[in-house]
């Protein structure tokens, strides 16, 4: 009789310890996987970052050389109507 109380103890005991393990399995599982979403959110962020630097990039060289036309065909205005004065 006292084997079976000591074999229901252990028994009792290793379901504890399995439920136990299975709960910080569990647990680890979702730290990991919040720890993959931060990373991902974070991977997207830098990304959309340099995107819109890029955009940035090109609309001030676009804004840039559009002033350096502007310079150039003003010269060439202004060295023509002085050429017909003369």
């Amino acid at each position: 009789m006292a084997e079976l109380l000591e074999l229901l103890k252990q028994s009792e005991q290793q379901r504890k310890e399995e439920k136990e393990r299975y709960k910080e399995e569990k647990r680890q599982a979702e730290e990991q996987r919040m720890e993959e979403r931060r990373q991902e959110r974070e991977l997207r962020e830098k990304e959309r970052q340099r995107y819109e630097e890029e955009l940035r990039q090109k609309e001030e060289d676009r804004r840039r050389e559009r002033e350096e036309d502007c310079l150039h065909y003003e010269g060439l205005i202004r060295s023509l109507t002085e050429k017909k004065k003369d």
